[in-house]
């Protein structure tokens, strides 16, 4: 009797590995196929598309595709941009079909992206990317996934923004209305270097955060047109958290709203709690971005304005973004960069 399930046992399990060696490959060839259609499908739409794939791998834990010289352009009619990387692993697990990971391989190899705006020149890089997409059988939108060990945005070949372990997390989601959400979005990094393309002075910052939620339905067109729609119709910005440490002791914690004024650039409204205000002062006087004088009286401002708790001073400001400025209160802090969308 014993040996008799022993045997039963041992040919149910090849009848189990059968089957699942089976649907693995029944799902490798439906992965290579679909990639396939979904290349196709682009390129109908005018985008251009090359790559290479090899046969799928990674039997029997994944189905992992093994992409090199990828480059996808942007169709005709819109400004060029350009993605690009020298290889890249496309990896399925087979217990979560529509969770699809895009990684390194043995070798690292950057993810680059070079677009126009404004006629200037810019590229981001990012190393060690790790992209994880989520789709859904029932036709919702997707989840998306994004963390690399470090990227860089150049303009001109000037570096103007450095990130190191960037991470972030977009949830889209079908708002008919303003006060619905289209997308809800998280961005984090350990360590941040802001240069703006006006200004040799490099602002530092460490663990920067930022979460909201993006109100409005954003339509199908051309990014201008689509962002021109959409702030008309009431869309905005709801930034629900936000922190960031610089210089040795200055935090900033707070939230706010931003939208789009009538020729696209920010405006926003923000309530902040500043910590080490003394020392951010000093460090904007040392970079030339307000005067002895001025860091005098924005000192006095803000200490008249500083309540105390068990971690030491902290003072309650209200932040503006608006003419190109991000204002505290009355005094002038920095120019907003002009954004150029085309």
């Amino acid at each position: 009797m014993r040996k008799r399930w022993i045997i039963g046992g041992i040919g149910l399990a090849l009848l189990l590995g059968g089957v699942y060696t089976g649907y693995w490959f029944w799902l490798a060839r439906t992965v290579q196929e679909n990639l396939a259609l979904w290349v196709d499908q682009q390129r109908t739409m005018g985008y251009g598309f090359s790559y290479a794939a090899a046969e799928p791998g990674g039997y029997p834990f994944s189905i992992r595709v093994a992409l090199s010289r990828v480059e996808i352009d942007s169709s005709s009619g819109q400004s060029p941009w350009r993605l690009s990387t020298a290889s890249k692993i496309l990896s399925i697990a087979p217990w979560a079909p529509l969770s699809i990971r895009i990684v390194d391989g043995d070798e690292s190899a950057p993810c680059n992206a070079r677009w126009v705006a404004g006629g200037r020149d810019y590229a981001l890089s990012m190393d060690g990317m790790d992209l994880a997409i989520r789709l859904s059988s029932d036709g919702a939108l997707p989840a998306i996934r994004l963390s690399g060990r470090s990227a860089a945005v150049t303009e001109e070949g000037r570096q103007i923004l450095g990130l190191s372990q960037p991470s972030g997390s977009v949830d889209f989601f079908a708002a008919q209305s303003d006060t619905q959400s289209s997308a809800q979005f998280q961005l984090s990094a350990h360590g941040a270097d802001f240069a703006p393309p006006s200004d040799p002075t490099v602002v530092e910052t460490s663990d920067l955060l930022v979460a909201g939620q993006v109100k409005g339905p954003m339509p199908l067109a051309p990014l201008p047109d689509a962002l021109a729609a959409w702030s008309s119709a009431g869309g905005h910005v709801e930034l629900t958290q936000f922190n960031a440490n610089w210089e040795a002791a200055t935090t900033v914690s707070g939230d706010g709203t931003v939208a789009l004024d009538r020729r696209l650039q920010p405006v926003g409204a923000f309530s902040a709690v500043v910590r080490g205000y003394n020392e951010a002062v000093d460090a904007a006087v040392a970079g030339g971005v307000m005067t002895p004088a001025q860091g005098t009286a924005v000192k006095l401002w803000l200490n008249a304005r500083a309540e105390k708790d068990e971690r030491g001073l902290k003072v309650k400001l209200p932040l503006t973004i608006q003419d190109g400025f991000v204002s505290m209160g009355p005094i002038k802090l920095a120019q907003v960069p002009r954004i150029a969308w085309e």
